[in-house]
């Protein structure tokens, strides 16, 4: 898959360009290819690996956030590689924006998440103070098959959104449907409200820095 194609399809359009400078965000939906989709999916369910998500360096503090987390490394067992084709595609989402916004992204990390009913990430900016170090995040939603029905579908009463509030200070609620990619700057609030159905996804962050 030629990764750097795919997303030029969308940063070499000024509509795409404009909203992540001047909102802070742009949303795509059926952002992945459906094969790489599919095997996310997949991937995401293998409840056995995944732990108590922290907070930085702080530990666990439910009171802040409740989900579970499981990071993915590059790896060539068979059973590994929709992650690694996910983090070759957010490098090559990070030389995109490179060279339409010059951020001096270096290095991605991504971890799947899972939240179950009532789970919840209180409002929060993904650099710590001071820091500068992430410079865009980004969310895939993996919220298909047999959590919903075999549907990309999202009803708004399940609950689940990404409530971000964006560079002019207005609050966007952004459901969680299957297969959209949300990239917005670190720096911007947010916060994942509770569902009332388990909610699957992948954060990740393109990085100033080497050390990941």
């Amino acid at each position: 898959m030629n990764w750097m194609m795919h997303w030029q399809q969308y940063f070499e359009d000024s509509q795409y360009v404009e909203a992540l400078v001047e909102q802070g965000f742009v949303v795509l939906d059926h952002a992945l290819p459906e094969s790489l989709y599919r095997a996310l999916v997949l991937e995401s369910r293998e409840d056995e690996h995944y732990q108590a998500a922290k907070i930085s360096a702080g530990g666990r503090l439910e009171s802040i956030r409740s989900d579970s987390t499981r990071w993915i490394e590059s790896d060539t067992a068979v059973d590994r590689q929709a992650g690694t084709e996910y983090l070759e595609a957010l490098d090559a989402l990070g030389l995109v924006l490179n060279r339409t916004l010059y951020l001096g992204i270096r290095s991605v990390e991504a971890h799947y998440a899972c939240y179950q009913v009532g789970q919840f990430y209180a409002q929060h900016r993904d650099n710590p103070s001071g820091s500068d170090v992430r410079a865009i995040s980004t969310v895939l939603y993996l919220n298909h098959g047999v959590d919903q029905g075999d549907s990309m579908t999202w009803c708004s009463e399940w609950g689940g959104a990404l409530r971000l509030v964006d560079a002019s200070d207005a609050v966007q609620d952004i459901l969680p449907i299957g297969n959209r990619l949300v990239v917005f700057q670190s720096d911007l609030p947010h916060e994942v409200l509770p569902a009332t159905v388990v909610r699957r996804s992948i954060a990740g962050w393109l990085r100033r820095d080497t050390a990941v």
